[in-house]
């Protein structure tokens, strides 16, 4: 893949390959020329997703997440356990898939809305537990059953120093998870070296 250093151009190989879900991944390893390191590519990263299946929130995100992904050639992917070829709606055989598909991603998007459900609050739990605090994109919505249903989780990423985004309605989720995102997006590029082209967005 050629390289963006002006006038010099720097050729390098890739290889790709099949990994355990399916999915097609690259392969770059660093190469050193002429005294400089350089970096061929971002890592795939993946989300996984902790909220209700149906809700329109859920299906947003992952629009937004495949739009970001074409549009600015960034390999971040959603992570639905539903999406999974090895999801079953039997939840003594659901907990290790999710587990699995927890332990396979980066970042946690977490959406909290209405009313309780015993396995995203399990989910999120998890997460807590699991996750580095800048890694958990939390959103609950601002309306009084959802505060009330979620009060104990709540509480809990207070304790943990999470902070939570609230948001009205969907538009309202899309515009700050999009903004949130773009952030995930930028930390990705200057952990692995690579030019951000603000000017793309």
């Amino acid at each position: 893949f050629p390289s963006h250093d002006k006038p010099r151009k720097a050729l390098s190989i890739g290889i790709f390959y099949c990994n355990t879900n399916d999915q097609i991944e690259q392969y770059a390893e660093s190469k050193i020329i002429k005294g400089r390191k350089i970096i061929t590519a971002i890592p795939n990263t993946k989300l996984f997703f902790s909220s209700r299946q149906n809700l329109q929130e859920r299906i947003a995100g992952k629009e937004i997440i495949e739009t970001q992904r074409e549009a600015l050639h960034v390999p971040i992917f959603a992570m639905l356990v539903e999406d999974d070829q090895h999801y079953s709606t039997n939840i003594n055989q659901l907990w290790p898939i999710i587990e699995r598909c927890m332990d396979d991603c980066s970042y946690v998007l977490i959406i909290l809305s209405g009313e309780h459900r015993e396995m995203i609050d399990r989910e999120t739990r998890r997460a807590i537990g699991y996750y580095d605090i800048e890694n958990i994109l939390f959103y609950v919505k601002n309306d009084k059953q959802t505060k009330e249903e979620w009060q104990s989780i709540l509480q809990l990423a207070t304790e943990n120093g999470i902070k939570y985004i609230e948001y009205f309605d969907i538009r309202d989720f899309k515009h700050k998870f999009y903004a949130r995102l773009m952030k995930v997006i930028k930390v990705l590029h200057d952990e692995n070296n690579v030019q951000f082209l603000t000017g793309d967005l």
